[in-house]
């Protein structure tokens, strides 16, 4: 309900800055995450990656350097792609989530890889 509201309220400003609305689209993903809406996480996750992509530009280009941030949502993306199967996206953002990592981290706290099975 509270994301309800503050979407509504960003809408009434007619111009909000990026990183906004990328925060705005990473808590709808982790919320809709929390209640097993896997797919539209997955779209949100995406939409807040694309955002962000726009304002600070893509890692994988030449003077590209991507937000930090991205590291996350290329990560969520990622252990989604691996429980579906999806190679292409498998691959594509591993490729994303190693450029971020390799021009703003010496050390990253998520791996990249398929999720760990729960016993």
């Amino acid at each position: 309900h509270v994301l309800q509201v503050v979407a509504a309220l960003v809408a009434e400003l007619g111009h909000c800055p990026p990183d906004v609305l990328v925060a705005l689209w990473a808590l709808r993903g982790y919320t809709y995450e929390k209640q097993g809406s896997i797919d539209i996480s997955f779209l949100a996750y995406l939409q807040a990656l694309t955002m962000l992509n726009e304002a600070w530009g893509d890692p994988r280009k030449r003077g590209g350097r991507g937000h930090p941030f991205a590291l996350l949502l290329a990560w969520k993306l990622g252990l989604v792609s691996y429980c579906r199967g999806d190679v292409k996206s498998i691959d594509k953002f591993g490729d994303y989530f190693r450029s971020v990592a390799l021009y703003h981290m010496t050390s990253c706290p998520f791996v990249w890889g398929p999720p760990a099975c729960v016993a």
